[in-house]
């Protein structure tokens, strides 16, 4: 997918949607399964802290879940 254009936080996999295929590739990226580059990892960093970690993640499945409003 070609990132270049937007940075939405959440929207790991560059659909411009933050939904639970963004939360799967967050979590994989956290076990190794896969790498996270460019736009993707700063969309996964979603608490701006400059790292992706599980914290990102619990923030995204909040924001998915609907007890936060905003990422």
């Amino acid at each position: 997918a070609d990132f270049s254009f937007y940075g939405i936080k959440g929207d790991i996999n560059g659909d411009r949607v933050v939904d639970t295929f963004d939360l799967i590739l967050g979590r994989q990226a956290l076990t190794g399964k896969t790498e996270l580059e460019g736009l993707s990892k700063s969309n996964a960093d979603a608490d701006s802290d400059d790292k992706v970690a599980i914290n990102d993640m619990v923030l995204i499945q909040k924001y998915l879940l609907g007890s936060s409003k905003k990422l």
